[in-house]
């Protein structure tokens, strides 16, 4: 059997282990302070990972007291969350208190960048600066507050009337649904309206040449009228 592959990196653990050896007892105290500073350290190590073992080791208190604490993290980020989907003005909010922290780690990053004078340390600050830009338009863009560049936006009919739904099922309309049937009718009509071309098509598609107009006819008198007389001479 596999072994799992431990989600946390050393290095994390190690700079727990180095920061909570100065703790005092105070922390395994069940004030209210005591409870929101292990709290803390908890949601700390939550967040890298840290197992609920090795999070008891290094506050010094029961594996089952941490179990609460992860419990209480995990209801609390639930709330904010099931908050942000149903209540967009929070949401607003959250994005860009987000926003505005995000800035301030690009102003810092920026500062150092100037402050720097090596080129390793110019360029460490100014990638973490670059991270933190893409990081806000990630955010602004996911949130619907920037657009994406370069992706299309694909709007689909939900409904579309056929001439089935139109005429009924009995319909000879209805081969009109099928595209290749369409696709024919179509062509069809274009090459008779190619054919025609100043003709007339009746309603039973029927081609008539137009018939230049004929004079009309001289009127001829009555058969029972007598022709004028001849002026004497």
């Amino acid at each position: 059997m596999a072994k799992k592959k431990k989600g946390y990196s050393q290095k994390a653990l190690d700079g727990f282990k180095e920061k909570f050896d100065t703790l005092d007892g105070q922390r395994k105290k069940h004030t209210s302070q005591a409870i929101e500073r292990r709290r803390h350290d908890v949601w700390e190590m939550m967040c890298q990972d840290i197992p609920r073992t090795e999070m008891a080791k290094l506050l010094g208190v029961s594996r089952s007291l941490i179990m609460l604490d992860v419990k209480y993290w995990k209801m609390r980020v639930g709330r904010k969350a099931t908050r942000m989907k149903d209540d967009p003005n929070y949401a607003n909010t959250e994005v860009g208190l987000i926003s505005q922290k995000i800035d301030s780690v690009i102003a810092a990053a920026f500062q150092e960048y100037s402050m720097a004078k090596s080129g390793n340390e110019k360029h460490k600050f100014l990638d973490m600066a670059n991270k933190a830009l893409s990081t806000k338009a990630r955010i602004l863009q996911e949130g619907g507050f920037l657009p994406k560049a370069g992706i299309e936006v694909k709007h689909t009919v939900d409904k579309q009337i056929s001439f089935s739904d139109r005429f009924g099922a009995d319909s000879p309309l209805t081969a009109l649904d099928n595209p290749t049937e369409r696709h024919k009718l179509l062509d069809l009509a274009a090459r008779l309206l190619k054919h025609a071309e100043g003709e007339i098509i009746d309603v039973e598609a029927t081609i008539t040449p137009n018939q230049p107009e004929q004079p009309a006819p001289e009127a001829q008198p009555p058969i029972d009228q007598a022709p004028p007389s001849e002026p004497p001479a």
